[in-house]
């Protein structure tokens, strides 16, 4: 921009001295033109920075690994006027992980007012993500005049991983036996379960009378209070000096959210257990439904990796195992063996997918 309003100087100076020199109608026209285009370009761009606002807004948080991210810019101004040229700089930042996205987006003639697209990143990581538009310039039509405009603002967004498919072959998670404790009695937890003989000890008031009819023997009914299944995910969020650490957290993400999908899918209470390095201690999460699961994914997925983290959590694990049930699964990328747990191997389980190719390339 420099250079042009360099070249349009000169220009300007050279078509002037030759007006002097030569008392000339088409060169008074040039030097007209010269002054009253470029005045009139300036005048435009005076007008659209006038009580200009800009607002940065997204359609949601969450979004799916693979999908598009559209960062959308309004802008506003007195006049109800286009910016002529606008130049918008964003940065993108992926928790843990030490690289930084840079984009710049270009507008010409950017809408009063408007849904205008000033990014459509394709997301390579799951996680939590900032998206830091810090930096907008305006320009007149001719490129001559321009404003920087430092605009500090930050939107968070999480991605989720999709579904694993045929994850519920590789983890026990229903017992079909056992599923409720029976009772003699009627209590107010408790439900009809099955029909049965009568033996000693029970209530004339619990005879089933039309069956019993039909049968040789009296049928009572058999209260049970049904048993409440919880289900334990042990996550190692431990920081890998790895070249491809960012991607085994992908499949750490990947698998917890595909199993615990499948416990709340067959109505199990899942807790996550996992190192919070902040807090330096254990941290958990509950929860029995779908929304639960995301934000107990959103929670995790802000968590910052720290190195031997997981060492600690499995020892604090063990050590309490009976207060967590006998029902834990850890999802980890190292080689453990311990009777005591299910462990998940996620470079086991994804050593030949295509997660595992597309990691390779980071």
């Amino acid at each position: 921009m420099k250079l042009r309003k360099f070249a349009y100087i000169v220009g300007l100076l050279i078509v002037f001295l030759v007006n002097c020199l030569f008392i000339n109608y088409e060169f008074m026209i040039v030097l007209c033109i010269l002054i009253i285009i470029p005045s009139i370009s300036w005048i435009v761009y005076k007008f659209s920075l006038a009580g200009m606002k800009l607002y940065v807004s997204n359609d949601n948080i969450r979004y799916t690994y693979g999908s598009n991210l559209d960062i959308v810019i309004w802008f506003g101004n007195k006049f109800n006027m286009k910016i002529p040229w606008c130049r918008c700089k964003v940065i993108v930042n992926y928790s843990n992980s030490d690289k930084e996205y840079e984009n710049e987006v270009f507008f010409q003639g950017l809408k009063q007012f408007q849904k205008n697209s000033i990014m459509n990143l394709n997301l390579e990581h799951i996680g939590f993500i900032t998206v830091h538009v810090c930096e907008f310039e305006v320009r007149d039509y001719l490129g001559m005049f321009s404003k920087k405009i430092q605009y500090n603002t930050q939107n968070a967004f999480y991605i989720f991983p999709e579904k694993v498919e045929a994850v519920e072959t590789e983890i026990n998670y229903i017992h079909q036996e056992d599923q409720y404790t029976l009772s003699l009695i009627e209590l107010d937890n408790t439900e009809v379960q099955d029909l049965r003989n009568m033996i000693e000890g029970d209530s004339l008031n619990h005879i089933h009378w039309k069956r019993s009819i039909m049968s040789e023997d009296f049928i009572v009914k058999q209260f049970g209070e049904e048993l409440k299944r919880h289900h334990c995910i042990v996550l190692d969020l431990s920081w890998y000096n790895e070249q491809n650490f960012r991607h085994i957290l992908d499949n750490i993400y990947r698998l917890t959210y595909s199993v615990a999908n499948t416990y709340v899918s067959a109505g199990i209470e899942t807790s996550f257990i996992y190192w919070d390095s902040r807090k330096g201690d254990i941290g958990l999460f509950d929860f029995n439904s779908i929304e639960g699961l995301y934000e107990a994914m959103e929670t995790i997925m802000q968590i910052n990796c720290s190195s031997y983290s997981f060492d600690l959590l499995l020892e604090s694990v063990l050590l309490e195992k009976d207060n967590f049930g006998e029902n834990i699964v850890v999802i980890t990328s190292k080689d453990y063996k311990i009777a005591e747990l299910n462990i998940l191997n996620v470079v086991e389980r994804f050593s030949n997918s295509i997660y595992e190719q597309s990691g390779k390339e980071i």
